[in-house]
């Protein structure tokens, strides 16, 4: 599979709308009326959006989880936080037994040292100054939990800082299925900044990029509808790209709808850097059913004429982002080129 997941929370307008996501990454927080998670911009680079938590009742604290538990796998990030006197913590969780922690990463800013531990025992130091928290740093992770033969590989920045072997294990299970980052202010407040999430696994994946280990620092960029391509759901007013070409999401105050299977929308989109290096294309809307029918959709990408879907989608009644992640053009089974991608149309299409 490669590459399963991206995320670089520029189509969210609110925390709650964080909680929305489904399929291969799923985000929750501990404490929903205490945390508070705000879409910000413009994101890591100037790009889209990041996502940012404040410390205040309790302190910001963020889960992702997947949809399979994995031995081994790779997960990277963008983050930078305030307040010299905080720390962040990165743990890989076991949601197959409660969410126990097999390892957890502790950054501390005031030091910028990083440090490994098993169980609450340290068990790996980084040398001081591995990271700035005052700046965007990105955050790379590969794991493999085992009680014996594991290991785990941390780089910021593309350069290894922290690296172990040994046991990585404490629960019964050699896996891990969810990342939780907490802010720790230690003393005042702080603020935590994310972008360009992903995670990956360890197969070899299809093109030039195998995507089977570390991917170092990308960005994910956003594009946007422009302009109709071939449409024929109903928009509630103007154009059917106006209506999801909304840079955040905004539920029902704009939106297509269709009842009839086979009724597609198609949209030119914007584009990348005509020299950009893209790893892969993820598609991302929002949908629900607007009656107790369980219908299905899947969204689509059309390259070079040809349509190509991505997986049945069932709706519920309320909304709902799903995904689906190209790896390589779907047309010609090649590396995607910037060309590729500046000319694909994206949309999605009544499956039943």
């Amino acid at each position: 599979m490669s590459v399963i997941a991206t995320e670089g929370f520029d189509h969210y307008s609110a925390q709650s709308d964080l909680w929305l996501r489904s399929g291969a990454l799923q985000w929750t927080t501990a404490n929903n009326s205490f945390v508070t998670w705000s879409i910000v911009t413009p994101g890591r680079g100037g790009l889209g959006a990041c996502l940012q938590g404040s410390s205040g009742a309790v302190n910001p604290s963020l889960t992702g989880s997947f949809n399979v538990n994995l031995a081994a796998a790779f997960f990277g990030f963008g983050m930078t936080f305030t307040n010299s006197a905080a720390d962040v913590t990165v743990e890989l969780l076991d949601p197959l037994a409660s969410s126990t922690p097999q390892l957890m990463l502790a950054f501390t800013a005031s030091t910028g040292t990083i440090q490994l531990t098993r169980g609450g025992t340290v068990i790996e130091t980084s040398a001081p100054n591995a990271f700035n928290a005052s700046v965007w740093e990105f955050v790379e992770v590969g794991a493999t939990i085992n009680g014996t033969s594991g290991s785990l590989v941390l780089q910021v920045n593309n350069a290894t800082v922290l690296s172990y072997s040994g046991n990585t294990q404490v629960s019964s299970n050699a896996s891990f299925g969810a990342v939780r980052i907490t802010g720790v202010p230690n003393t005042g407040g702080m603020t935590v900044s994310l972008d360009d999430f992903r995670w990956n696994d360890t197969t070899t994946g299809p093109g030039t990029y195998p995507c089977n280990g570390f991917m170092g620092d990308l960005r994910v960029v956003p594009l946007y509808p422009t302009a109709n391509s071939a449409v024929t759901w109903t928009p509630l007013t103007g154009a059917n790209w106006q209506e999801v070409s909304e840079t955040a999401f905004d539920g029902d105050t704009s939106y297509n709808a269709a009842s009839t299977v086979g009724d597609e929308d198609l949209f030119t989109m914007g584009s990348v850097p005509s020299a950009a290096t893209v790893i892969a294309v993820s598609l991302i809307g929002a949908y629900r059913s607007g009656d107790a029918t369980a219908h299905t959709l899947t969204q689509q990408l059309s390259v070079g004429g040809t349509d190509h879907a991505g997986a049945v989608q069932t709706l519920a009644l309320g909304y709902q982002f799903v995904s689906d992640v190209f790896p390589v053009n779907p047309t010609t089974a090649a590396s995607w080129a910037a060309a590729d991608v500046n000319t694909m149309l994206a949309g999605y299409k009544v499956a039943s």
